[in-house]
């Protein structure tokens, strides 16, 4: 059964970029569609000066997510866009770059904050499944995490409580796949905290797995219950998950190629990001002080993947620091030295105000225990300053064998400009009450404008150095953007993007590869993956 879940793997490098002989329309190396074309005019249009809700810190940017997956099985990947203040979108590839909005007809509209997305056959039916974090009610109300299952007719049922994956914490990302080798999925949750008021303040690690901020596992159980379909049960204690943090990103690699799947989560503010090395048994051990000497501070996006083609998953994450003079000169910077020898002295693994790329080195052993090492390089490599950023993407764009960066950009309202920083300080040493300091603040912001920034797209030398061809590559248009995704949406052996944006609609960029005039193709091959039983999609 072909269950057409397909892999790109450029086979020969014949072109870097399009950048001469291509015809008007495919000058550059993307070309961003317009609604008429693509049909998708979704945008995750958010109220901000909607007093009903607490827009005074960077929570209410933090954006939506894409999830692309084949939902109806006929070789063309749909996309799925969650959204904060709307209802999320569904809209299906028609062919030729074409999707209709078929939300209504499928049945997956929301009406909560909606964050993170993830899309995976969670019942083994061969069709893809909808999970959704929830990011609260109204960022300040706990509520559900949804999961809209396949009914194979391009409909679908809210069934998060049934599979018992209806979480309640302020999740932002969920990842699925098999951590104890049972040959189903089970999922990671990533959780976040709204609380703004100590979210920098050192305070000592929580430790003890009851955090509201603590992620979760769920293990996949099979059809334990007899109900038909299979049921999670959370495992989180039992694995040893009791650290807590404003997680924001997740990457599922193996990352010491012992043959079972480690997690690495990405986390905001204070709290040190996570590497969960998995012991085989059932639980995990977080192993990020001995194997990784640097980390970003406020972590946001991450990815995982081999970029310099040796056999072993490197990771980045991303951070704040600007690129601009103006605006590092302009913005606020939460560490000094003072700040660091505090953390230090909490037991806080060293964090610092910018990019991270995480060159792995293989394995060392320590205390008994065979872990991955890796060597920080972001500044070497130069993708270390990407300004206000959000998601990274590693995929080989450009079909010539080595894995390029994407990342998105921009923030809502300027949180870290100093001179803002500098008001809402004084503003709360007043001996005002809460509301009408807030009442302040608020009119404060509105006064500032959004920070709309490019996007990047850095091409890989092969020598671990990086180009930034944002410009000449066709994905420099000034946002606010947040999640992205990548698939090969018209099937022509290249890899196209799907970027969801605040108030502007979503980027749908069709990558020009393989449609040079003049030159040849490149060449890639393309795979369905086929399980087994408990796992159809392989």
């Amino acid at each position: 059964m072909n269950l057409r879940t397909p892999i790109i793997v450029a086979l020969l490098p014949v072109i870097s970029l399009c950048l001469s002989g291509c015809s008007a329309h495919e000058d550059k190396l993307f070309t961003l569609l317009k609604e008429s074309e693509s049909g998708i005019g979704f945008a995750n249009t958010l109220h901000d000066n909607d007093s009903s809700y607490s827009f005074i810190n960077e929570f209410g940017y933090m954006g939506a997510g894409v999830g692309i997956g084949d939902f109806n099985n006929d070789g063309l990947k749909d996309i799925f866009f969650t959204a904060n203040q709307e209802t999320s979108r569904l809209y299906l590839n028609e062919g030729g770059n074409h999707f209709s909005d078929i939300t209504r007809k499928a049945g997956v509209s929301t009406t909560d904050w909606c964050s993170g997305v993830s899309i995976a056959d969670v019942n083994n039916d061969g069709y893809d499944d909808i999970y959704v974090c929830v990011f609260g009610k109204d960022l300040k109300h706990r509520s559900k995490n949804l999961l809209f299952i396949n009914q194979h007719d391009l409909t679908f049922r809210e069934m998060a409580q049934e599979y018992g994956l209806a979480d309640t914490g302020f999740s932002t990302q969920a990842a699925f796949t098999d951590f104890d080798h049972d040959g189903d999925l089970d999922m990671y949750l990533v959780n976040y905290l709204l609380s703004p008021g100590n979210a920098n303040t050192v305070h000592p690690r929580d430790r003890s797995g009851f955090s509201p901020a603590n992620d979760r596992l769920y293990r996949n159980d099979g059809d334990s219950m007899k109900t038909g379909h299979p049921v999670f049960s959370d495992q989180t204690f039992a694995a040893g998950i009791k650290e807590d943090g404003y997680g924001l990103g997740i990457s599922i690699s193996d990352f010491n190629h012992d043959g079972w799947p480690d997690i690495y989560v990405a986390n905001d503010f204070l709290s040190n990001d996570l590497l969960w090395q998995n012991n085989g048994d059932g639980t995990f051990t977080n192993v990020i002080a001995q194997s990784i000497r640097h980390q970003s501070y406020s972590s946001m996006g991450s990815d995982a993947a081999d970029m310099n083609n040796d056999g072993l998953p490197d990771l980045v994450t991303l951070d704040m620091l600007p690129e601009s003079n103006e605006r590092k000169k302009t913005s606020y910077s939460l560490m000094n030295f003072e700040r660091y020898e505090s953390e230090r002295g909490m037991g806080y693994e060293p964090e610092f105000s910018r990019n991270m790329f995480q060159l792995n080195e293989g394995n060392q052993t320590t205390d008994g225990r065979s872990i991955p090492y890796f060597s920080e390089i972001g500044r070497l490599s130069g993708i270390h300053a990407t300004d206000w950023s959000w998601s990274v993407l590693m995929a080989d764009f450009n079909n010539d064998g080595w894995k390029d960066l994407h990342i998105t950009n921009g923030i809502g309202r300027d949180f870290i400009n100093s001179d803002f920083l500098e008001f809402s300080n004084s503003i709360y040493q007043n001996d005002q009450g809460m509301e009408a300091r807030e009442k302040q603040i608020r009119q404060k912001l509105a006064s500032l404008d959004n920070v709309n920034l490019s996007n990047y797209l850095f091409q890989n030398n092969g020598d671990l150095s990086f180009n930034n061809v944002s410009a000449i590559a066709g994905v420099d248009s000034k946002s606010m953007s947040n999640g992205a995704a990548y698939a090969d949406l018209d099937n022509d052996g290249d890899l196209d993007l799907v970027v969801s944006n605040i108030n502007k609609p979503a980027f749908v960029l069709v990558n020009n590869s393989n449609k040079p005039s003049g030159q040849s193709p490149t060449h890639y091959l393309r795979i369905n993956l086929q399980g087994d039983s408990l796992n159809r999609r392989g």
